[in-house]
């Protein structure tokens, strides 16, 4: 392999092999047939031509750990024996794209992104109509930390001790399937304003019990969350989390920095980090801000970090990786408008046919 990139260097995830450090990130699809979570035919080419295209790791859209954590009535699910068939349709063909590595080759690796919408739940498709099924489920109540609305949302129900436990006993369900279904990692999602990122931020969690307050409580769903996965779960562990709400009053750096550091002790394996979603606008609007807090995640916490923030060319990847910013990048739009970016990624940074990641399949048709 090309060594001068390390965009093209293998990593190592608790035994799980991959083969270079382009990875994909996480994007609603809103293409799962309505009212039961089970991903389609559009899932399987879609995150199948990511894997085509050289990708080493893809982490699934935000999959509901339960019918009333969907972020929309079209999202997919893993809260059901059932989903295990489907998603695991999907999991064998990425796995059966191998891709070089030294003088050997490897599959590409699928994670599963476990989450709860909380506050920005029960929301209208933005595709509208679905084209897998034209039912249209009746909208369910949502839940939060506090009864606080996200804005143009209706106001969620505070969630009882009851309701906490029952989450966190869904997390843990969840996990316990991803085994069957295939997965080689698996993704706590607690950013993008859902609602573990709810429990975390000043702003969405007004409680005054053990769940609010004091960063310490605020900060314990996350980790019971954890606990219940890794109870099942044994295979490589993310936690994706906020750098910064962006907003006053909210989560900043800091505390995504004491964040990390407490989960370099609870036995997690990567650190995935983005910005913004808990507030309306609440988005970074300056190019390199969350590789800059994720520059610090990595340097005071010692935790292996991945990070998306809008890259595009393969020379902005390779700066972060090589500056010490993260130990992967995650590509999200621009892995939509370019599926195989990672094969013009390698030729960009001088890789050569043979060592660039090409599916056998594909290497007639090599950059030159």
């Amino acid at each position: 392999m090309n060594l001068t990139s390390k965009l093209l260097q293998p990593l190592n995830l608790k035994g799980v092999q991959l083969v270079n450090r382009a990875w994909v990130a996480p994007m609603l699809q809103y293409s799962a047939r309505y009212g039961d979570g089970m991903p389609t035919d559009w899932h399987l080419v879609h995150y199948g031509a990511f894997a085509q295209g050289g990708f080493a790791m893809i982490i699934t859209e935000p999959t509901a750990i339960s019918p009333t954590a969907r972020v929309t009535s079209a999202d997919v699910g893993f809260w059901s024996k059932l989903q295990v068939a489907p998603w695991k349709r999907i999991t064998d063909f990425v796995h059966s794209v191998r891709l070089p590595l030294d003088d050997r080759s490897a599959p590409v690796r699928i994670g599963l992104q476990l989450n709860h919408s909380g506050r920005k739940g029960a929301a209208a498709s933005p595709l509208g109509s679905n084209p897998h099924n034209n039912i249209v489920t009746v909208p369910w109540p949502t839940v939060a930390p506090t009864a606080l609305a996200f804005p143009g949302m209706p106001t969620p129900e505070a969630l009882t001790p009851n309701g906490i436990a029952r989450i966190v006993a869904d997390f843990g369900t969840s996990a316990r399937r991803a085994t069957l279904a295939g997965f080689d990692c698996i993704e706590i999602n607690a950013a993008d304003g859902y609602l573990l990122h709810q429990f975390l931020s000043p702003l969405s969690n007004k409680r005054s019990d053990n769940y609010g307050g004091v960063y310490s409580n605020r900060v314990r769903l996350l980790l019971e969350v954890i606990t219940a996965v890794r109870i099942s779960w044994h295979g490589p562990l993310l936690v994706r989390i906020p750098g910064s709400d962006c907003a006053i009053g909210g989560w900043t750096p800091a505390d995504a920095v004491s964040l990390a550091v407490l989960l370099r002790t609870t036995d997690v394996d990567l650190v995935s980090v983005t910005a913004g979603g808990n507030t309306l606008g609440g988005m970074p609007n300056t190019p390199g801000h969350i590789l800059q807090i994720a520059a610090q995640l990595r340097q005071f916490s010692a935790v292996p970090v991945v990070a998306e923030d809008g890259i595009t060319e393969p020379a902005t990847a390779e700066h972060a990786l090589q500056s010490g910013a993260v130990d992967a990048v995650l590509l999200n739009k621009q892995a939509i408008r370019e599926p195989h970016w990672p094969l013009r990624a390698a030729t960009v940074l001088g890789a050569t046919r043979d060592n660039a990641p090409y599916p056998q399949q594909y290497l007639s048709s090599a950059w030159k």
